[in-house]
C-alpha cells in the first residue's frame, strides 16, 4: 500500500512558497455591501467551440438569462447541448434555448428543488422538496408548454438529496432517515429500495459508466453499491466524517475526502491504495478528477485548490484563490482548464493547468489564469456555484439573486 504524508507539504505551501504563482489575473475587487441588482442585458453569442486551452484568451461572458427572481435551485443540460433547465427558488421552472439564450418553456407555481432531462432530452424531470417527482413532455407546438405526463415518488418524509445516473434512465432519492431509493424512469418504477445508511444522507455519486453508486451519510458511512439491483459492493465507512467522494473517469477508482485524509481506493479489489494526510480546509469544498483521470483537485476552507498526481497521490502544488475558502471548482473537457470559484462569490478563477505536472520546483510553475475583470463579468454580481457543460462549451455562474451568467469562447 502507498502512503503519503501531506500535511507538512500543504502546510509548507503557504510559508515557503510552493503555492503555485499566476500571471494574467488582477488584484481581487474589495468587497462591496450586496444590494438587489438589475444587470446589463448581454448580447449573446454563440461558442465558437469548446472552452479549452487554444480558446483561453478568448473565454469571456457571452451571455446571461435573467427571468428568474430568486436562487436558482438546480441547472441541467441536455445531452445534445442544445438546451438548458433552470430551476429556482421563485417557483418557476425554464428550459432555455442555447442557439439564442431565449425560454422555449417557461412553468410558474413548480416547486422544483431539481430539475433532469430525461432519457434521450425527450422529457424533464422535476422534484420537489417533499420528494415527489413529475415527468414534463416538451412539445414545441403550440401553446408550447410543459406537459405532465407522470409522477412518482413523494415519500413520508422529504428527498434530501436526488442524483441521476449518467445514461438518465435511474434517480437515486437519498432519505433525511438514510434509506436510498432508485426509480427508472420514464416509466417511473422502482428499482431498488436499499436500507443506505443510520443517518442523513449527504452525497450520491453514480459512478462514469453508470454500474456503480457511492453514498455518504452523517452517519460517517461510505458505501459503494452495485447498479441496477443495488447490492453493496464495498463499506468504506470509517470514524472521520466524510466530505466529499468522486470516482475516477474509468470508474476504476474512488476519491474519498475525510475530515483529516484524502483517500484512494481500488474498487475492483476494496483495497486502499493512498492515504494522504491533508489539512482540513484542503477538501472540504469540492473535490474532482480531470476528465483523462491525470489529476484530482480539492478545496475547501482554505484560499488554496491542492492538485495531485492521480496515480500516485504525488502533490503538484497550490492554486492561490487570494479568497477566505473555496465554495467549487470544476475541470473543463481537455481536463487543461481548471474553473475555480473562491468563497464569498466576488470571483471566478479560470486556469490553465498544463505545466502543473512540470518536474520543476512549484515556485517555478507559473500558471496562466483569467478572472473576473478579464472575463467581463459585473462587478455587481456574486456567485454561489459554477458548473461545465458537458460538452465543454459553456460555463455557467449562478447568481443568488436569480441571473445566470455564461461565459465561452466566442469568436
Amino acid at each position: 500500500m502507498l502512503r503519503t504524508t501531506l500535511v507538512q507539504r500543504l502546510a509548507g505551501a503557504l510559508a515557503v512558497g510552493t503555492v503555485l504563482a499566476a500571471c494574467g489575473g488582477d488584484a481581487p475587487a474589495p468587497a462591496t455591501p450586496r444590494a438587489t441588482i438589475t444587470p446589463e442585458p448581454v448580447a449573446w453569442q454563440r461558442p465558437a467551440g469548446p472552452v479549452q486551452v487554444e480558446g483561453f484568451a478568448r473565454a469571456r461572458l457571452t451571455g446571461m438569462m435573467r427571468q428568474h427572481q430568486a436562487t436558482v435551485n438546480s441547472i441541467a443540460f441536455a445531452a445534445n447541448g442544445t438546451r438548458m433547465a433552470t430551476a429556482s427558488a421563485d417557483q418557476t421552472v425554464i428550459v432555455w434555448n442555447l442557439a439564442n439564450g431565449e425560454p422555449l418553456f417557461v412553468r410558474g407555481e413548480t416547486p422544483a428543488r431539481y430539475v433532469f432531462f430525461g432519457p434521450g432530452d425527450e422529457t424533464l424531470i422535476t422534484v420537489a422538496r417533499d420528494g415527489q417527482a413529475q415527468i414534463w413532455s416538451m412539445d414545441l407546438s403550440p401553446p408550447r408548454e410543459l406537459q405532465a405526463i407522470e409522477s412518482f415518488g413523494g415519500h413520508d418524509e422529504p428527498a434530501g438529496l436526488v442524483a441521476q445516473s449518467p445514461d438518465r434512465s435511474l434517480l437515486a432519492f437519498g432519505t433525511l432517515s438514510g434509506r436510498i431509493r432508485l426509480w427508472r424512469v420514464p416509466d417511473a418504477a422502482i428499482a431498488a429500495d436499499l436500507p443506505g445508511h443510520s443517518d442523513v444522507i449527504q452525497a450520491l455519486v453514480f459512478s462514469p459508466d453508470g454500474a456503480l453508486l457511492a453514498s455518504t451519510s452523517a452517519d460517517r458511512g461510505v458505501r459503494v453499491w452495485t447498479l441496477p439491483g443495488g447490492e453493496l459492493l464495498h463499506d468504506l465507512s470509517s470514524d472521520d466524517p466524510t466530505l466529499h467522494v468522486a470516482f475516477s473517469p474509468d470508474g476504476r477508482t474512488l476519491a474519498v475526502a475525510r475530515s483529516n485524509a484524502l483517500e484512494l481506493w481500488d474498487l475492483a479489489s476494496g483495497e486502499q491504495l493512498v492515504a494522504l494526510g491533508t489539512a482540513d480546509y484542503a477538501l472540504a469544498g469540492a473535490l474532482a478528477f480531470s476528465p483523462d483521470g491525470a489529476l484530482l483537485a480539492g478545496c475547501g476552507q482554505s484560499g488554496v485548490v491542492g492538485v495531485w498526481r492521480a496515480a500516485d497521490g504525488e502533490f503538484l502544488g497550490g492554486l492561490p484563490l487570494n479568497a477566505a475558502g473555496c465554495a467549487g471548482l470544476a475541470f473543463g473537457t481537455d481536463g487543461r482548464l481548471l474553473a475555480t470559484l473562491p468563497a464569498g462569490g466576488r470571483d471566478i478563477l479560470l486556469w490553465n493547468v498544463t505545466r502543473i505536472t512540470e518536474d520543476v520546483p512549484p515556485e517555478r510553475k507559473i500558471l496562466d489564469q483569467r478572472r473576473r475583470e478579464n472575463l467581463g463579468l459585473p462587478s455587481a454580481a456574486r456567485f454561489y456555484d459554477l458548473t461545465w457543460s458537458p460538452d465543454g462549451r459553456f460555463i455557467a455562474l449562478l447568481d443568488e439573486l436569480g441571473p445566470i451568467y455564461l461565459l465561452s469562447a466566442a469568436e
